[in-house]
């Protein structure tokens, strides 16, 4: 049963279930932003709306005029596929008939040898040919989508079952698709908007690039894959041309100059059939390259200047069979091929390629825009190519130059770090004067005074004793000063001799301890306390240097803990890993006075003092912390420093560790 289309006698108010429909419709377009979605759904919500088995939406898409279509039964929706009408010549048929198409029953009407539509021989379901799970199809209502009084569609209703289609039903469905023609090209100008878009940021995107980078293979890179995508092309090839002769370079129309093509990149979408191959990046290959005379794609569009189209092999067959063409375009794969010239002032460079499995009518505006990037490319290469030239000019022109300015740029740094030694060293004989002046000027007033003293006629035995004393104590300290500067001259040149010997480290501790009672316990309240893992520690190592070591650091703590508190004297033995020997770990911990952050690194420096300690009248030479570090790389160990301020108290927790091995390793000194 045919029925002429006409305007429907429902209207969308006079019909609340069809303005429900079309609302929905509405919904469905406003919430899909493809093509292929926006056909899906709508096949969906017409199935399910109108009850029926499947649904079968075919338009044809703007600009390209490809057939476009989606499918719906039972709550199974097919992916939307597109294809070239010309393929289909029943569905081209069906496609301009404008009447709709009402079939009860199709298997009755083809046992008598009546055809649905006398403009057809095959419904959409049987033309198209889908899937094998849909269902058979038996009752058919078909409209023509219609748009500017131009059929460029049919929706499809089916049923499994005979089934008697009202005129209601094909009112509602001829109303319906009106709306879905409407809401269609709506979307199908919406993509080409978004389709100029993307164009545009390409270029974009290819003009910031050769503006900004120097790397005419990135320009290639982006050029190449940019352009493909936007085009939604499969592969993509940008082939370079090299002249034997560069005067033939320009575009000689009667001969054909002497000249190679290579693929200077290629980029590929991938798809099960064809992975991405990136032979034009890949440095380990030589690139592919072939004559321009063995090519006559490459040829024609040498000679035309112009863009080369072909939509499929049947063009090669027919219009170039007798023609060479390079296995590089791989035309077994790929049907459908674009070729744009490089072009550049009348010179070819090279050719732009773009390539489908499928066969593709390339459009218009397809064309220009790769004809756009053609000439950003040609321009990118033609900048490249001056720019390499003068580089050259400008390397020869520089290369004495920048000789000279490295030269120059030696001597200034070889001055430069002379500058800061001398300047090192005036600072530290600037500190050394301060130290030395104040430590040797005070024990010299001291004797002076003493002897003065002692010239007096008639001084008392006790009194003269007393001064005798106060000499005595300052010419030791005077002298204890100059050996330290020999001891630390001498640990300097590697000229002290190691003597190892087994120690009791329990022995050499308490001897320490005892002489520490003695001498702070009374001044200002310290106490001592000892840790050692064991009783019966023992190490070999030089007795003199460790007990030094170990006196100068409890000299150094009892000078700046606060009174009457404790000093943490930690002994232990550390096992060592694998092939490593054992090592003994001596921590000592005092509170007082700390060591500031600026101050922390240099503390092992010679006649380097804390801030603040010489205005609190601490005596000290600044060479106590440098013997002991200089001691303990005799002794092969290693000493490290911790001062951190104790919270809610004005003084500092300062911890010095001593890491050295349990047996030495004797060393021969050297002559």
């Amino acid at each position: 049963m045919v029925r002429k289309s006409s305007t429907p006698a429902t209207s969308i108010d006079d019909s609340p279930g069809l303005a429900h429909l079309v609302h929905r419709l509405i919904q469905v377009a406003a919430h899909n932003c493809t093509l292929e979605t926006l056909l899906t759904e709508l096949a969906n919500v017409l199935g399910e709306s109108l009850a029926a088995d499947g649904c079968a939406i075919v338009v044809s898409s703007m600009p390209s005029g490809h057939l476009k279509t989606a499918c719906w039964f039972g709550g199974v929706t097919e992916p939307v596929t597109s294809f070239v009408l010309g393929r289909y010549e029943n569905l081209m048929r069906r496609l301009h008939c404008p009447q709709t198409l009402i079939v009860p029953d199709l298997q009755q009407q083809d046992q008598a040898g009546e055809g649905p539509c006398p403009s057809t021989d095959r419904t959409v379901w049987q033309e198209l040919a889908f899937s094998g799970h849909a269902p058979v199809s038996r009752a058919i209502l078909e409209v023509p989508v219609c748009c500017q009084r131009r059929i460029h569609g049919v929706i499809s209703l089916m049923r499994s079952h005979p089934h008697s289609w009202t005129m209601e039903d094909a009112e509602t469905l001829e109303t319906v698709s009106q709306q879905i023609s409407t809401l269609f090209y709506q979307a199908c100008l919406q993509q080409q908007v978004a389709q100029q878009a993307l164009y545009q940021q390409v270029i974009n995107q290819l003009t910031m690039a050769i503006r900004n980078s120097t790397d005419l293979g990135e320009v290639l890179a982006i050029a190449t894959q940019g352009t493909t995508q936007a085009l939604q092309a499969q592969r993509g090839l940008l082939l370079r041309l090299k002249y034997q002769d560069l005067l033939l370079r320009g575009h000689i129309a009667k001969e054909l100059p002497k000249a190679r093509v290579t693929i200077a990149y290629e980029w590929c979408r991938p798809t099960p059939d064809h992975l991405a191959l990136m032979t034009g990046t890949n440095a380990s290959e030589p690139p592919t390259s072939f004559w321009l005379s063995d090519c006559e794609l490459c040829q024609e569009s040498f000679r035309a200047l112009k863009p080369i189209i072909v939509k499929h092999r049947r063009y090669l067959a027919h219009e170039i069979a007798a023609a060479q063409i390079h296995p590089a375009f791989a035309t077994n794969q790929f049907g459908a091929s674009l070729v744009v010239p490089l072009e550049s002032q009348g010179a070819i460079l090279g050719f732009l390629v773009f390539q489908d499995m499928q066969p593709r009518s390339w459009q218009q505006a397809e064309i220009d825009f790769a004809e756009l990037a053609s000439a950003q490319v040609s321009t990118a290469i033609l900048q490249t190519e001056t720019l390499r030239q003068v580089q050259a000019l400008v390397e020869k022109r520089t290369s004495e130059l920048q000789q000279s300015l490295a030269i120059q740029a030696r001597l200034y740094e070889k001055t430069r770090q002379q500058l800061d030694q001398l300047r090192h060293l005036n600072q530290l004989k600037d500190e050394f004067l301060d130290t030395v002046s104040h430590e040797l000027r005070t024990p010299l007033t001291s004797m002076a005074l003493a002897i003065r003293m002692l010239r007096q006629v008639g001084m008392a035995g006790d009194r003269g004793t007393r001064y005798l004393d106060i000499l005595e104590q300052q010419c030791a300290q005077e002298t204890n000063l100059v050996n330290d500067l020999l001891a630390l001259q001498e640990l300097e040149a590697n000229q002290v001799p190691l003597n190892a010997e087994a120690i009791m480290l329990e022995e050499l501790i308490a001897a320490l301890s005892e002489g520490f009672h003695r001498t702070w316990a009374t001044a200002k309240g310290l106490q001592l306390v000892v840790e050692a893992t064991t009783s019966s520690l023992w190490m070999q190592s030089d007795r003199d240097s460790l007990n030094r070591v170990l006196l100068e650091l409890l000299t150094n703590a009892g000078k700046y803990s606060a009174p009457n508190s404790q000093i943490q004297l930690k002994v232990m033995c550390q096992p060592g890993a694998i092939a490593t020997p054992p090592q003994i770990v001596i921590s000592l911990t005092n509170q007082g006075i700390g060591i500031g952050s600026t101050d922390l690194p240099h503390v092992f420096e010679r006649f380097r003092r804390c801030k603040g300690v010489t205005q609190q009248a601490i005596p000290g030479t600044g060479l106590g912390l440098a013997l002991v570090k200089r001691l303990v790389e005799h002794l092969q160990g290693t000493i490290s420093v911790a001062s951190t301020p104790i919270p809610d108290s004005e003084e500092w927790e300062t911890c010095f560790t001593l890491l050295l091995p349990q047996t030495l390793t004797i060393l021969k000194l050297p002559d």
